[in-house]
């Protein structure tokens, strides 16, 4: 599950297996499009990926009193999972789009007021968020955020919708 580079409208689907069904996604930031498909079964010969006007969200992260929490990495969530049973609990997290030329995954922060933005996204995907304090991952800290969390929102977006979140709760796992 990330992002890669091709110069090409062709790209080769490796490392599939038949019994597990594989979500690819597909992303043209220049001209804000993006796709994806889930491979089941025997590959196609031709696999298409239709790509739509990709969706944008904007946001403002607070904690649970209402305050913005500036300077937060953005990654995606995905269920804990305590063992290969739990892959099976209905939920693929999709990667989030690129945004930094070699990354394979997107790479997000808020703002000093705790605001963000999220562009490129695939229509009808459904994405969720984890935010971190970043600034604090040191390693006389032992490299533990001050706070981490899931944001309390489900983004799933039609083509080439833009939507305002308003404030966004991080819901606190310490």
């Amino acid at each position: 599950d990330t992002w890669r580079s091709s110069k090409s409208d062709r790209f080769e689907l490796t490392g599939y297996d038949p019994q597990s069904p594989r979500h690819v996604y597909i992303a043209q930031r220049d001209r804000n499009l993006a796709g994806h498909v889930v491979v089941s079964g025997e590959a196609p010969e031709d696999l298409v990926v239709k790509l739509q006007q990709a969706g944008k969200v904007t946001g403002r992260v607070v904690d649970e009193d209402g305050s913005p929490l500036p300077n937060c990495q953005l990654i995606r969530w995905s269920p804990p999972m305590s063992s290969p049973a739990d892959s099976n609990h209905g939920y693929h997290a999709p990667p989030l789009p690129r945004n930094m030329a070699n990354s394979t995954t997107g790479q997000y922060e808020t703002d000093d007021e705790g605001r963000f933005t999220i562009t490129c996204l695939a229509p009808g995907v459904e994405y969720r968020l984890r935010a971190f304090d970043r600034a604090n991952l040191s390693p006389s800290r032992g490299r533990v955020p001050m706070f981490s969390g899931t944001l309390d929102v489900v983004i799933k977006l039609e083509p080439g919708e833009p939507e305002d979140l308003g404030d966004v709760r991080l819901v606190d796992e310490k």
